[in-house]
């Protein structure tokens, strides 16, 4: 149960600092950052992967966030 508690712990900082990297460092406003994915579900295994959907705020035109 220790081992189950320590991936929860390392989650939970990958989450963080991927969240914080996406509010200060992508170069857009972020409003929100989510966690989704079997991991949020908690039916997941140790090699499960890490699902992170955000939204930016502002109306940006779509080739200023999706470059052709």
């Amino acid at each position: 149960m220790a081992e189950r508690r320590e991936f929860d712990q390392r989650y939970a900082v990958l989450w963080h600092s991927i969240g914080n990297f996406l509010r200060n460092n992508s170069g857009f406003p972020v409003s929100g950052v989510a966690r989704e994915g079997s991991r949020r579900r908690s039916n997941y295994q140790n090699k499960s992967d890490l699902n992170i959907i955000f939204c930016i705020t502002d109306d940006l035109d779509k080739y200023s966030v999706y470059p052709p």
